[in-house]
């Protein structure tokens, strides 16, 4: 009689959850907010791993702060989609962010990205959260902005960790009305009810159909999706086709697109300091480029010219920053593959000038390249840079490397992350790299990828307001 007592109990607490978007002005005290975070922690992880860690908020400046930015961000991913969706977005009515500054609590739900499976076991332990939380009488709502990542750098956050959603937890000012629920037997099948001839016609018409996806399964950056998430991203891939000698990118030119070569070969050249062009290198069939100067924000330092008639597969800038942001896996493929093609072309002409100490030009190798390069060799010592700005003045900066890790980066009024920001937006100077030991005292907030990644993103907002 007990346990069908607690079943009923769990089955109206069930029932009776809702998404609270009103929050009144009562307080939640620590204790309650503890319990539900005690709760969250009894989520099941894969190898007990609890990758799990929350960040409260609790502050009315810190609230306003949040939701600014996430207002700003929302609309910045308005924007940036397709037409179809917008209109299907402007039919609805405009969702309120009220909630980010009238509840009296924000939980930041993050999950530590170094962990195996660290979505599916946070998400877990926001789903016991939520109940929690009805059970105690509170309400919750669950939101994730478009610019997760950035919420990092809004609030000094460890990049190592990824956020998941924003939480926020009060005493509701109104609860709504249980919205309808497709009934289970219409989402539930048996193996046996999907027949053997349907599966293979699936099979059979996924590899006739659509080369294009049979094709992407080959490709080890993708390999690392599901079925289902390269069917999505299937649908954001076009064909483009370059006849024998014709330009793909040319040198100096921003990235707009990733490819992903289908047939032919294609060639890569760069400048090699005295006004002529080089073939360092020939790439074929499943492999890919454009991905460097996408990433870094910066131009194009090498050329890239169809050696055959090529057919590639492209993928527009913006899709590919939002496929290596929410899958860490294709990061981590896409970071080994630049460090494996640095060491197939720019390498050489990189330990020409890095490694051995000779003054370089910026126009010839981007910051990126020389700190992707450093960090591919592991090695300590000073990058040494100069610029002259649009006033005239040099500006000499630093950037202090331990085993291939930036530690820190100097300028004669900032330091840190921001210093180095600022030194990776340079178009142009000079820079010399002297070998030297370099405590591994680190003043920077993330690793060497993690710095380039972020300050390309900077970049990208700063274009997008230059150009508005």
């Amino acid at each position: 009689m007990k346990r069908e007592l607690v079943a009923m109990e769990f089955d109206s607490l069930l029932n009776a959850r809702r998404s609270i978007r009103e929050f009144s002005k009562k307080p939640v005290s620590e204790d309650d907010v503890m319990k539900v975070l005690e709760a969250a922690t009894l989520a099941p992880s894969s190898g007990n791993l609890q990758p799990w860690e929350f960040i409260l908020i609790t502050s009315d400046e810190d609230k306003k702060k949040l939701r600014e930015f996430c207002e700003e961000s929302d609309k910045e991913w308005l924007d940036r989609v397709d037409e179809a969706t917008r209109k299907k977005l402007s039919k609805k009515k405009e969702i309120s962010l009220d909630f980010l500054t009238d509840a009296p609590c924000i939980i930041l739900c993050f999950g530590k990205k170094n962990k195996e499976q660290w979505r599916e076991s946070v998400w877990m332990a926001i789903a016991l959260m939520t109940l929690k939380a009805a059970d105690m009488e509170l309400g919750t709502i669950i939101y994730t902005p478009p610019r997760s990542s950035a919420v990092n750098e809004l609030f000094n956050i460890s990049h190592h960790l990824s956020l998941a959603a924003v939480c926020p937890i009060g005493v509701p000012a109104k609860v709504p009305k249980a919205r309808p629920r497709t009934p289970v037997a219409e989402k539930t099948k048996t193996v046996e009810q999907i027949s053997s001839e349907h599966r293979l016609t699936r099979e059979f018409t996924r590899r006739t159909d659509d080369p294009i996806l049979s094709f992407m399964k080959r490709i080890p950056v993708l390999s690392y999706l599901s079925d289902v998430n390269r069917e999505e991203l299937r649908r954001r891939f076009f064909i483009k086709k370059f006849d024998k000698g014709e330009a793909i990118l040319n040198r100096g030119e921003p990235g707009t697109y990733y490819y992903i070569i289908a047939n032919g070969l294609v060639e890569v050249l760069i400048d090699d300091g005295m006004g002529n062009e080089k073939v360092v290198s020939v790439l074929s069939s499943g492999e890919c480029f454009g991905e460097m100067s996408i990433l870094s924000g910066e131009p194009t330092s090498a050329a890239i010219r169809a050696g055959t008639q090529v057919f590639c597969l492209a993928l527009k800038s913006t899709d590919f920053l939002n496929l290596v942001e929410e899958y860490p896996s294709i990061n981590v493929a896409i970071t080994k593959l630049i460090a494996t093609r640095l060491r197939k072309t720019n390498l050489s002409l990189v330990e020409a000038t890095v490694l051995q100490g000779i003054t370089g030009r910026l126009s010839m190798i981007s910051l990126s390249e020389l700190c992707q390069a450093l960090s591919v060799n592991q090695r300590s010592g000073i990058l040494e840079m100069s610029h002259i700005d649009d006033s005239g003045a040099k500006i000499e900066g630093s950037i202090f490397f331990s085993q291939g890790q930036v530690t820190n980066a100097v300028l004669p009024d900032v330091s840190g992350d921001e210093a180095f920001y600022t030194m990776l937006a340079w178009p142009d100077g000079e820079f010399i790299f002297r070998q030297e030991e370099v405590e591994p005292d680190f003043k920077v907030s993330a690793d060497t990828m993690g710095l380039l990644m972020e300050g390309m993103r900077r970049m990208d907002e700063a274009q997008i307001k230059d150009e508005v």
